[in-house]
């Protein structure tokens, strides 16, 4: 056994915590009698995230659905995929799914405060799945989980940790919130640009080429290129989450080459607005079109209108398959837009450059934040 800090104890999970919110059908459920407003289920909770910001309407619940009561302070965890770290601390009375567990704290053992970050804590964590069970999704044990014993330190250092770790939550918050008004601003700014050109003018695709003819991406020339699927391009945003080569994707269907500067477009699953910049040559898969723009057309502002809300209707209107939408090549030539000269096309650019610069600082402070708050949950003691 791990030898403790001065002034913790091992506790008992059950000694910790008790299980609110009983699960009961929703069947008969008076909602006027029971005096809540708000259902949260397991889609509402966001991972790594205390702070719940989305909810339901529990008379759009299905009868049969299990619920649990929760008051304001008690601490949601969902019993499905531990490992997405879905932890929620209620402000607002509730019902929650009966996927969801709820626990409130013993205050004389744990403060309310500190119980939140406890749960969300690497220990917690590692505890919780190990007392899971079910081969296609594992739920965690309540039994089990409250028989466990974690270290617990002394109520006055839960104060001090808790102060800091909510200081950090506020401002993630705060980063949160700032985000979603610069991300706002930029799609007001790409409505007003996009909408009032698309439909106009002459068909897109006379500014711009897509690549054909695929490569063998075994060829050593081949090999050691990036190769660029949907799966690395963050949905929105027109940012790579990755840069991999063919070798390592151990790649062996033809795939198409392009040259730095292209925009690679998704043209799967159109709803995603998936697109980007590449930033060298390398190879795409066949799910994507490598686009060359044409000197009347700037590559940022190509990958704008691929982003738009604009072009983003279009594409969903035309896509094929209703199980993988598609979109084709016949349809992307249908795009009609009024392209501006490149000089209000680099005005346009220097606004959305700005804004992207925003979100992505914000992004970027955000992240050392949760960076930090990961660092003192996982240095929790264990028992």
């Amino acid at each position: 056994m791990v030898e403790l800090k001065s002034g913790w104890k091992h506790v008992k999970f059950s000694d910790m915590v008790t299980s609110a919110g009983a699960t009961r059908k929703s069947r008969g459920w008076n909602i006027e009698e029971a005096g809540v407003d708000r259902y949260v289920g397991l889609e509402h909770l966001d991972s790594n995230s205390l702070t719940i910001r989305r909810w339901g309407d529990p008379r759009d619940i299905g009868e049969n659905s299990d619920l649990r009561h929760f008051e304001v302070g008690d601490v949601l965890l969902a019993r499905r995929g531990i490992d997405l770290r879905k932890v929620g601390r209620a402000h607002f009375r509730g019902v929650a799914s009966g996927h969801a567990l709820v626990f409130r704290a013993v205050p004389e053992v744990v403060l309310p405060e500190f119980l939140p970050f406890f749960i969300q804590s690497d220990v917690f964590m590692k505890r919780a799945d190990r007392r899971s069970a079910g081969s296609l999704s594992k739920t965690v044990n309540l039994s089990a989980l409250m028989k466990e014993e974690f270290a617990l330190p002394p109520i006055e250092e839960q104060r001090r940790m808790s102060a800091a770790l909510w200081a950090i939550e506020s401002v993630v918050w705060k980063y949160d919130n700032a985000s979603q008004r610069a991300f706002a601003l930029w799609r007001s700014l790409s409505h007003t640009e996009f909408s009032k050109r698309t439909g106009r003018g002459p068909a897109l695709d006379n500014h711009f080429t897509i690549a054909s003819g695929q490569v063998d991406p075994k060829e050593p020339e081949y090999a050691t290129l990036p190769l660029i699927a949907p799966n690395h391009i963050e949905p929105e945003s027109g940012r790579l989450i990755e840069i991999v080569s063919a070798e390592a994707q151990a790649a062996i269907s033809g795939k198409y080459l392009y040259e730095a500067g292209s925009v690679l477009y998704s043209k799967i699953r159109p709803e995603l607005r998936k697109a980007a910049i590449a930033p060298c040559r390398g190879l795409c898969s066949a799910d994507m079109y490598p686009l060359t723009p044409s000197q009347q057309l700037r590559a940022e502002y190509l990958l704008e209108i691929l982003l738009s809300d604009a072009f983003s209707q279009f594409a969903i209107s035309g896509s094929m398959r209703t199980g993988m939408p598609k979109v084709n090549r016949k349809h992307l030539a249908e795009f009609c837009y009024d392209l501006p000269s490149t000089e209000d096309q680099k005005q346009y650019l220097n606004h959305a450059r700005a804004l992207h610069a925003a979100i992505d600082e914000i992004a970027e402070r955000r992240t050392s934040l949760v960076s930090l708050k990961s660092i003192a949950l996982s240095e929790m003691g264990a028992a």
